[in-house]
């Protein structure tokens, strides 16, 4: 495990990271080199986000593993009518 502590213009009591092992259906969420590609994943993790922004008051981070990567989901959320449904939560940029 690596630590790293860092100063942040957030203070701490406004930050809640999470790690969220299945999505709204059941799915796994298991990112993989091998399975993050599936579109079910995709759409899993979309569904995942819709939720949160539907009890976070705030914003929320979502980190991708490389801008192809998100580009890719970016789109595929785009087809899918996923991304229409987190701006209609929150800004998306």
């Amino acid at each position: 495990m690596v630590l790293t502590v860092l100063s942040h213009v957030i203070p701490p009591e406004n930050i809640l990271p999470i790690i969220v092992c299945s999505g709204p259906s059941g799915q796994q969420l298991e990112f993989t080199y091998q399975k993050r590609d599936k579109p079910q994943l995709l759409d899993e993790c979309g569904r995942v986000l819709v939720n949160l922004c539907n009890v976070v008051p705030g914003g929320i981070v979502c980190f991708f593993p490389s801008y192809d990567y998100e580009k890719q989901v970016y789109t595929r959320w785009e087809k899918t009518g996923l991304l229409a449904q987190l701006e209609a939560k929150k800004k998306v940029t």
